[in-house]
């Protein structure tokens, strides 16, 4: 090799090595590789990644309208429709209603005290009755007139003062949770449905029952409204409780009036107003 072209060479060379420096110097320290470098195959299909649960990130996950953090992808689907009604033969869950009409319930604490009462008196209006399973902590806060909505035409009832479960608190613990300021009157939710037969029979000592529910909508995982219509349009059948959330995105009257018209489109009928409820009453639908 003559000296021109070694000197040419270890030009070239010299060359390459600045640029192979100014492009990592242009890379954050704490980069990630990219799917190349870490020997994964960016056009595998699942079965070929070698990942079998890929990592969720704020941007791969759909934001839901209300709600201040990203959720899992499926958090708006949730549990197949035949794991929130009772299995075939089952029957109704034990409550007072014994009509064909569909009970639908809201817990909990709603979002502010004018809310409740614009609800209250807007689905008084449809001529249909709901049953509010109320948090004592929320009626100490003042988010919920319980004599009005009775007035109304709702039925109220306690959940307990601030939604511990049943099963995992003692005999006295589960009588402080319906004792004042827990919404006094003839049935009980407990919170999150936990309940056996020691919970019931300290229950009953205190002259209350337990009322569950037949379809749970889980609008809890923050389904928008329409999706939560539409469930209880579909899925809802003859006689059902139905289980939603008063802080959530079915509260209110468009909403309710939504699954009254739908309901009745499937010959289903909603519980009727027939006068002011009251807390140890018969429940009349």
């Amino acid at each position: 090799m003559s000296l021109p072209q070694a000197a040419t060479r270890a030009t070239i060379l010299l060359a390459s090595l600045l640029l192979a420096l100014t492009a990592c110097a242009q890379v954050p320290p704490n980069a990630p590789a990219s799917p190349s470098a870490s020997g994964a195959d960016p056009s595998a299909t699942p079965s070929e990644s070698p990942s079998a649960e890929p990592v969720v990130t704020p941007t791969s996950v759909p934001l839901i309208t209300g709600l201040p953090t990203p959720w899992p992808s499926d958090y708006v689907t949730g549990k197949p429709v035949e794991q929130r009604r009772p299995g075939p033969g089952e029957g109704h869950t034990a409550g007072p209603n014994t009509t064909d009409r569909i009970v639908l319930t809201f817990d909990d604490c709603p979002r502010s005290l004018d809310e409740f009462k614009q609800t209250v008196t807007g689905v008084e209006a449809l001529g249909v009755r709901v049953v509010l399973f109320a948090l004592g902590s929320c009626v100490q806060e003042g988010k919920i007139d319980v004599d009005f909505a009775r007035q109304h035409g709702m039925f109220v009832y306690s959940h307990s003062v601030s939604h511990p479960q049943f099963t995992k608190i003692s005999d006295d613990a589960i009588r402080k949770q319906l004792s004042p300021p827990a919404v006094q009157g003839a049935w009980v939710r407990p919170p999150y449905g936990a309940t056996n037969k020691h919970v019931k029979q300290v229950i009953e000592s205190l002259g209350m029952k337990i009322w569950l529910w037949d379809f749970d909508t889980e609008d809890w995982r923050g389904k928008p409204q329409e999706q939560v219509v539409g469930e209880v349009v579909q899925y809802a059948e003859a006689g059902d409780t139905v289980l939603m959330h008063m802080q959530w995105h079915a509260f209110n009257t468009q909403a309710i009036a939504e699954m009254k018209q739908g309901l009745e489109a499937r010959g289903l009928q909603l519980c009727r107003v027939d006068g002011p409820a009251t807390a140890d009453g018969p429940f009349t639908c």
